[in-house]
């Protein structure tokens, strides 16, 4: 018969192969699997009592199970492991004559919250990285078991792994500003490799962080204009404003170049329904465009600004501004075709990314205006002068999003972090735009939902949890 289990909070549904067909495992004595078994999918994490996991075998003909102390056993057994929380233990399914099926069941911390995660259909990204209440990094299978965590002590923003096997992170929160910090570079294992702050060493802006294919890396400076008279906005006559410079350093530190966008941003690009929130929110200093993505294809650099509604394509060398997506009309912006929301498409959006085929994915926040967030994509005609939309992805379960959020297309569909919204969800979509699954959040939220490389396996991740466990 089925089975179901309850994976964590979660409403995971795990419907392994005809009775007897296969043997089954399933958590006892009141620990957990996450998710529920299901023959055909190996990683597991698990809620583990304090003495360790139980495991109860559900035997199946033919079979042997080789679970825990001893030697592999068929029929129905209940086995102890010895696991405390980050241990794991690999179980192996064997038929005579057969391949050895081998299954890993990791013990999860004791105080990593629950995520309600949802299945409604088959795919999804192999491998992702979030942020997990209260102050873990995380990657997690399409099959919703986190298989490689690490603890920060900081707010951990745009964790993300890169293909040399290094995990990388904006520790935000410095000096009591939430948009500030260091960006860090450790290995796998949680072994510190060194930390990146601006030219000068101050704080970075934490939004965004990229390495470059020749190891220079773009990082945010926070920059500051005084005395500038914003009496036209409803703000001060003698304002403070904050800029963003996007620095490219050498990994030693050294300036490259940097582009600043108070010298080519004036303020009157910063929409109108923008100006309440800034003088509200912000009075000294003012947040006039608030950066929080950065893209480089070639010498191109792509930016995302909040508070500008707007994407910008700029030259690296020159500093030009080659055209504008959204916000304020100017002699550069793009005209917006095939976009249900008309000229004016963007409000709040984050997460810019070019991808191979030139085309540009962004998370678009939606903010202000009262309309869903979505995941957008379009085709840039430069010639032309035209951004036409060719893809959107919403979900009715997501009517708001105050900030963050991230869109990638992997794997043939969406991976949508839908950032803060009530409740936090991150979840991947079809290319259809269905929803494959749904991870819900109790408290808090994830700033961005990462891709894992596919250099990295599931194998290097439990490799790295197994020495740090040991």
């Amino acid at each position: 018969m089925p089975l179901a289990f309850l994976a964590g909070a979660s409403a995971f549904h795990a419907v392994p192969a005809a009775a007897g067909e296969h043997p089954a495992i399933a958590a006892a004595d009141g620990d957990e699997l996450v998710p529920g078994f299901e023959w055909g999918v190996h990683t597991y994490a698990a809620r583990c009592g304090g003495d360790g996991l139980s495991v109860a075998v559900d035997g199946a003909r033919g079979w042997k199970v080789d679970a825990g102390p001893g030697a592999p056993r068929g029929g129905d057994f209940d086995v102890h492991l010895d696991l405390a929380g980050g241990d794991g233990s690999r179980i192996d399914f064997a038929k005579r004559n057969g391949p050895v099926e081998k299954t890993y069941v990791r013990c999860l911390p004791e105080d990593m919250y629950d995520l309600d995660f949802q299945r409604l259909r088959e795919g999804g990204p192999r491998l992702y990285v979030i942020q997990i209440p209260p102050n873990y990094m995380a990657a997690v299978t399409r099959a919703g078991a986190p298989v490689w965590w690490l603890p920060t002590a900081d707010l951990g923003f745009d964790a993300k792994i890169f293909p040399d096997g290094t995990i990388g992170w904006n520790g935000g929160g410095q000096n009591g500003v939430v948009d500030y910090g260091i960006f860090h570079y450790a290995s796998l294992t949680g072994r510190s490799i060194r930390s990146v702050t601006t030219a000068s060493g101050d704080f970075v802006d934490v939004h965004d962080h990229l390495v470059l294919p020749n190891g220079n890396e773009l990082v945010g400076a926070p920059t500051f204009r005084e005395g500038v008279d914003l009496t036209a906005y409803g703000g001060s006559a003698s304002a403070r404003v904050r800029d963003t410079a996007i620095e490219e350093l050498t990994p030693d530190g050294d300036l490259v170049r940097s582009w600043d966008s108070g010298d080519h941003i004036g303020l009157d690009q910063t929409p109108a329904r923008w100006w309440p929130v800034i003088v509200a929110r912000n009075p000294n200093p003012y947040d006039v465009s608030h950066w929080n993505a950065v893209d480089v294809v070639g010498r191109y650099m792509y930016l995302s600004f909040r508070h500008l509604d707007a994407v910008y394509k700029v030259d690296r060398r020159t500093g030009k501004i080659i055209w504008k997506l959204g916000g304020v009309e100017t002699n550069k912006s793009l005209e917006v075709r095939g976009d249900p929301r008309g000229d004016d498409p963007l409000n709040g959006q984050h997460d810019v990314n070019v991808r191979r085929d030139g085309t540009i994915t962004l998370f678009d926040n939606s903010t202000i205006t009262g309309e869903a967030p979505r995941a957008v994509q379009y085709r840039i005609d430069e010639r032309k002068g035209v951004a036409r939309m060719i893809s959107e992805v919403t979900d009715p379960e997501v009517t708001i999003s105050a900030a963050g959020g991230s869109a990638r297309i992997v794997d043939g569909g969406w991976l949508i972090n839908w950032g803060v919204s009530a409740p936090a969800r991150v979840g991947a979509y079809d290319d259809r735009g269905r929803p494959i699954f749904r991870f819900t959040y109790p408290a808090g939220a994830t700033y961005r939902a990462n891709p894992v490389p596919d250099s990295i396996s599931q194998a290097d991740l439990r490799r790295a949890m197994n020495r740090m466990a040991r």
